[in-house]
């Protein structure tokens, strides 16, 4: 009998202490073990090692690979040392469904025809499900949980970020419920080693490989939302910084034109204004609540337009590359 797993598990993490207990407790709850766990540590300075090094009851294969502060290099790294031919991509703050893993397995046909499988991404709020993911049997009652619960913060977050099925009908997708063929995978060149965004790039290049991304709601992945306003602020200035990366990367015109294009929404807040004026219209949230979310976008969308302008810029300079 083979010992070869079906899957394999990527996940990258820095400085991800704080999850690693629930993760862990989330992937011991699967109900099919047939899968490796591969933990890629990319460079922590908290309790992260010691705690993936303490889960006794689960085999975590831990990696460390600090070459350089990205999570998708990271993954390339876990990718290397995998056995299974499919490969599932999540992240240390995601907590996978007790039936993620028979759900992949069950998918294997459409894997094998180059299917690019982009899971549900549930976005909670943290303490809300946290405590009994695995009782809850469909997206529905995730959300008859989270019925009342609205602050500017988690709003914003949930409007913007990690809605996979908008994502596939840009054919693009998130590497917090991403799974694919070994073959395919390498067939596209793995990820470059961007600061973030290349989830999305990678799916712009995979038809070229035969690759399309499929949205499938089976494969259920839960990721808490954030609440601090200092936490989305930081992933906005992530994201801007990868987007800048990107266009220091590409010719002179690009990068030109990305850098006006990037000014003018700065001033305009474009998508910032649709998001606020859509929720006044629908009338789902009082005037209050409009002002605060108000508030919240704006913050968002000056420094995630600051962070490509500056970044962009710096690695033009610099001549960094995304490679």
């Amino acid at each position: 009998m083979s010992t070869t797993p079906s899957v394999s598990v990527i996940v990258p993490v820095r400085n991800g202490a704080a999850f690693v207990p629930a993760f862990c407790a989330a992937m011991q709850k699967q109900d099919c073990p047939d899968f490796e766990l591969i933990v890629v540590d990319n460079g922590s300075t908290d309790q992260t090692l010691l705690l993936l090094r303490n889960q006794l009851s689960l085999r975590i294969r831990i990696i460390e690979w600090a070459e350089a502060a990205s999570s998708y290099g990271a993954r390339n790294a876990g990718v290397q040392s995998a056995n299974a031919e499919i490969l599932a991509f999540t992240d240390i703050d995601c907590l996978p469904s007790s039936d993620w893993i028979s759900a992949i397995i069950a998918n294997r046909k459409r894997l094998e025809q180059n299917q690019i499988l982009a899971g549900e991404i549930f976005l909670f709020t943290p303490s809300g499900i946290e405590c009994r993911f695995d009782e809850l049997a469909s997206i529905s009652e995730c959300a008859e949980i989270q019925r009342g619960i609205w602050t500017p913060v988690s709003a914003y977050d949930r409007r913007v970020h990690l809605d996979q099925k908008k994502y596939v009908q840009c054919a693009v997708a998130a590497t917090a419920n991403l799974i694919m063929s070994r073959q395919l995978f390498l067939q596209c060149g793995g990820f470059r080693s961007a600061v973030s965004g290349e989830d999305h790039r990678f799916c712009q290049r995979a038809p070229k490989q035969g690759g399309i991304v499929v949205y499938d709601e089976s494969l259920l992945v839960f990721h808490p939302l954030r609440t601090s306003i200092c936490n989305l602020l930081r992933k906005e200035w992530r994201i801007g910084k990868g987007k800048g990366q990107e266009f220091a990367s590409s010719s002179v015109c690009r990068f030109v034109f990305g850098v006006t294009k990037t000014f003018l929404a700065l001033l305009l807040q474009p998508m910032q204004l649709r998001i606020i004026l859509h929720e006044f219209i629908a009338g789902r949230l009082k005037y209050v609540q409009v002002m605060a979310l108000a508030v919240v976008a704006v913050q968002c969308g000056f420094v995630g337009r600051c962070s490509v302008l500056v970044n962009a810029v710096i690695f033009f300079v610099c001549g960094e590359k995304n490679d």
